[in-house]
């Protein structure tokens, strides 16, 4: 197949989706599959990794980010493509303002969380401009397929209004699986063995509202019962500055290690060298692929009993589903991750496997079908 892949988010600018966008990637291009990108920028080290992959970009101020794509789209033949993926809400707009009604029959539109809220909630004023509610929903309407990444997603879509836009006939649900993760250094990370304490760990980005500031207060209560605990926070975002500061000022480094921005071939020693993670973010999160990242490692996690989290956590069996983050200082304190089976962990993870070239060949037939 010859396949287009349209992100306006890809790593490492950029959160989930864009995690999702690299993956379909590199695995429809390592079975065999003739991948072409279209985002709006990648760095130097992912180049490297996109090897095989044709890339086009638009490194276009983020106002001018329409003309960029349109300039790169008239550079490509999009005839020439037996489907098109659609990663993100830019790209779902940008397919509807720019692309015919022949190429979005043979397109595919990945839902990730927020679009109902988006779309019908009040736009800013500059989205008014750009008409992005029409030409979003007209991708909605004209697009072959749309693949939610979790049940909650699909749920949460087919009850709002954008329902009205696209029959639920075109919905259907593929969770993004993670491949184990390679890596050429050691397991252990060296800071770790120089004292034997209880390692958690977290994995993504460092926002208020992943609930880095909850857990942080959590952490305090632990350390006052029990000072044989690190954290390790791997990820940068917008409060991480504040975040450091934070730490510093209570006199709290030696227990929390600020790890930045790690890729992804690197974050295996992390996992491995992990006794739990932690992650209890406030978002309405479509599905929560950092868990299962986690987990294929046989690492126990912690993660809110509410949205697409419960997707992907079993409670008491994989990890532990709370309903507030002050619930998870007894189980960390009572070290209650460590009666969970391994076995069970890495096998639950791996029922998490993408399908994305299957849904490709589907909608290939189902767009030549006269």
């Amino acid at each position: 197949m010859n396949i287009l892949i349209i992100s306006d988010e890809f790593p490492p600018f950029g959160g989930g989706a864009g995690v999702i966008a690299f993956q379909n990637a590199i695995e429809l291009s390592h079975i065999g599959h003739d991948v072409t990108l279209l985002t709006n920028k990648v760095d130097k080290d992912m180049l490297r990794k996109l090897k095989g992959i044709s890339i086009f970009t638009i490194n276009a101020h983020p106002k001018l980010f329409l003309l960029g794509y349109k300039k790169q789209l008239e550079n490509i033949n999009l005839e020439g493509f037996d489907t098109i993926i659609l990663n993100d809400m830019v790209s779902g707009f940008i397919a509807g303002r720019y692309l015919s009604e022949s190429s979005l029959l043979k397109s595919i539109y990945f839902l990730h969380g927020s679009e109902p809220e988006e779309v019908t909630g009040r736009l800013r004023l500059y989205l008014k401009l750009i008409q992005f509610k029409k030409f979003f929903t007209r991708m909605l309407k004209e697009v072959n397929t749309i693949v939610a990444v979790s049940n909650y997603m699909k749920g949460k879509f087919l009850n709002s209004e954008l329902q009205q836009y696209a029959g639920k006939e075109k919905v259907t649900v593929d969770y993004a699986g993670f491949p184990k993760l390679p890596s050429s250094e050691n397991s252990v990370i060296h800071w770790l063995e120089c004292e034997k304490r209880v390692v958690i760990l977290s994995v993504g980005r460092v926002e208020k509202g992943k609930g880095f500031l909850d857990m942080y207060n959590i952490f305090k209560k632990l350390l006052t019962k029990n000072k044989g605990y690190i954290w390790v926070v791997v990820g940068k975002g917008s409060f991480e500055a504040e975040f450091r500061r934070i730490v510093a000022e209570d006199g709290l480094s030696k227990y929390i290690f600020f790890e930045g921005y790690v890729e992804r071939n690197k974050l295996a020693r992390y996992y491995k060298s992990a006794d739990v993670f932690w992650l209890l973010s406030k978002y309405k999160e479509a599905f929560g692929l950092v868990y299962i990242e986690a987990q294929r490692y046989g690492l126990p996690v912690i993660g809110m009993n509410q949205y697409g989290v419960i997707e992907a956590v079993i409670d008491k069996v994989t990890g532990f589903l709370v309903d507030t983050p002050e619930d998870s200082l007894e189980i960390l304190l009572e070290l209650k991750f460590q009666n969970l089976k391994q076995d069970d962990i890495i096998e639950f993870s791996l029922g998490f496997v993408s399908n994305i070239e299957r849904i490709c060949e589907k909608v290939i037939h189902s767009s030549n079908v006269p």
